[in-house]
């Protein structure tokens, strides 16, 4: 094969020249690919289990609130008292996730 200047660069002027004809095409296939790929590893991240062994070692590490049977009777002995906090009350245990 006979490799000299001419030759390299008629060669790159032809790739140069095929690339801008197909840039658009090149483009949306590599941004398709690209889109799949993510789409693929979100996919199997989301459906991957965590390891139990993991769970129940964080779940352990996470303190647990501990409420004095005194300060229970305190509250309950005023939500008694207020009908406005006894309807907080029991909205908030109907639904705890509205605020």
């Amino acid at each position: 094969m006979n490799i000299d200047k001419d030759s390299l660069t008629a060669y790159k002027d032809k790739v140069l020249i095929y690339l801008q004809r197909h840039a658009l095409f090149l483009g949306i296939a590599a941004f398709g690919i690209l889109y799949v790929y993510i789409v693929l590893q979100a996919t199997s991240l989301a459906t991957k289990k965590p390891d139990e062994a993991v769970v129940s070692k964080q779940f352990q590490s996470v303190p647990h609130p501990k409420v004095n049977k005194d300060v229970a009777k305190t509250i309950e002995g005023l939500e008694s008292q207020n009908i406005h906090v006894q309807a907080i009350f029991d909205q908030a245990r109907d639904n705890p996730f509205s605020e």
